[in-house]
This record gives structure tokens, C-alpha cells and sequence, in this order.
């Protein structure tokens, strides 16, 4: 399967951007298409927590299951992601400096603008760690 990493520094600590990542219903605020989050089955967070993002894909809605599959606070998580295949998207946390660095890997069969909307999610998420804004919609985009 092939894999697409990612990292991007946030000037932020690693407990905030855990705390606030880990709060899958703020996934709208900076994840590229995702229009909402429902049908969340825990909160806090826990190995086995499900959860679905709504994307609006040419004009339709898209609903994309996901399973929390591993949880090590505040340093990694995994997810299991049933899209038009399966995708295992991983997220770490490491802190540099007065910040953390934050990187993504995700296997599977991505194409360009796949990445490319990785690379955005990774942007608006430093936007508004770093900044409290939330960027427009139209910019992550959404309708």
C-alpha cells in the first residue's frame, strides 16, 4: 500500500495540539472537506472510539467511517478509515523547541490531489493552532 508522510512545525505545545486534535468533533475547523463530524461514540477519545466524517464530494454528500485503532497520549494515534478503500492515517507528536512537530503518514492509493489536500489539512491545522482562527470554509474546501 503505498504511503504518503507529511510533517509541519507548530509553534505550539505537543498537550495543546494533542487536546485539541484529539477532540474529533473540531475536525471541521481544519480538515480539507470534511463539512462535519457525527456519530461519535466516545468522548474522551479511547482505543475503539468511532466516529464518521461528512465531506461534500462534487456536489454529494460522502460519509467516511473511522475507528481509533491505537492511543498513546500525548505522542500518537492511529486511525482506520473506510473511504473508497481502507486508509490507516497515523498522527505524531514530538516537541521541538518551544513547539511541536506534528507529522501525518497515511497509507493508501493516494493520487496528487490526495496529497496535496494532505499538505492543506497540515496548513489550516497549524492556522489555527497558532493563530485561534478558524480558516474560511471556502478555503478548506467547503461550500
Amino acid at each position: 500500500m503505498p504511503r504518503v508522510e507529511r510533517s509541519i512545525y507548530i509553534n505550539r505545545p505537543i498537550q495543546e495540539i494533542w487536546d485539541y486534535m484529539t477532540q474529533v468533533e473540531k475536525i471541521p475547523e481544519w480538515a480539507a472537506g470534511v463539512d462535519k463530524t457525527v456519530d461519535i461514540s466516545d468522548t474522551p477519545i479511547k482505543v475503539g472510539t468511532t466516529f464518521t466524517n461528512v465531506y461534500k464530494l462534487e456536489g454529494k454528500q460522502v460519509t467516511a467511517p473511522h475507528l481509533v485503532t491505537a492511543l498513546e497520549p500525548p505522542r500518537r494515534w492511529e486511525l482506520k478509515i473506510w473511504y473508497a478503500a481502507v486508509a490507516i492515517t497515523t498522527w505524531h507528536y514530538e516537541s521541538e523547541g518551544s513547539g511541536t512537530k506534528v507529522w501525518v503518514t497515511v497509507d493508501y492509493s493516494f493520487g496528487e490531489k490526495e496529497q496535496r489536500a494532505v499538505d492543506k489539512e497540515l496548513q489550516f491545522l497549524k492556522e489555527v493552532l497558532e493563530t485561534g482562527k478558524i480558516p474560511d470554509a471556502s478555503r478548506r474546501g467547503k461550500d
